[in-house]
């Protein structure tokens, strides 16, 4: 009887929710000269990004980066490659890496982006609206309490 070999489920370890994106991407050394001007983006998060690149970049390897956002400016930074394999065409790596860091203001740009929800007015609104639901609540017990047929 032939025996089969299970695959254990391996769990996501991502922390952040991953976005398919096609932006203009530019990879740098840490000296700061192009290594890739054309690579392709898979996706993005807020804590890193898949791409295809031409370039042979290792597990471990810093890079710069500078991430095109059509109506949103740039996001620039330093990177990680977590993980890189050989595409199955043999041309291209195909890799996964890590922001180290981002440049100022730029994080809070990539989150706007990714999810035009998830602060700026918005959070503002809803701060104002739960100030405003107090308030009323306080104005309204303020009077029945004044109401001598209460």
């Amino acid at each position: 009887m032939p025996r089969t070999r299970e695959i254990p489920e391996v769990p996501n370890r991502r922390r952040h929710e991953r976005h398919d994106r096609e932006l203009p991407l530019l990879l740098l050394g840490t000296d700061r000269l192009p290594i890739d001007i054309a690579p392709t983006l898979r996706d993005v998060s807020r804590g890193g990004m898949g791409f295809v690149t031409d370039a042979v970049l290792k597990p471990g390897d810093l890079f710069r980066f500078k991430l095109e956002m059509p109506g949103r400016g740039c996001v620039t930074g330093m990177a990680k490659v977590r993980w890189s394999e050989l595409n199955p065409t043999g041309m291209a790596y195909l890799c996964g890496a890590e922001f180290e860091s981002l440049g100022w203001g730029h994080a809070g740009r990539l989150r706007t982006y990714l999810d035009p929800w998830s602060g700026g007015p918005s959070k503002l609104l809803d701060w104002s609206l739960g100030a405003a639901n107090v308030l009323v609540a306080f104005l309204v017990l303020r009077e029945l309490s004044n109401d001598p047929q209460v």
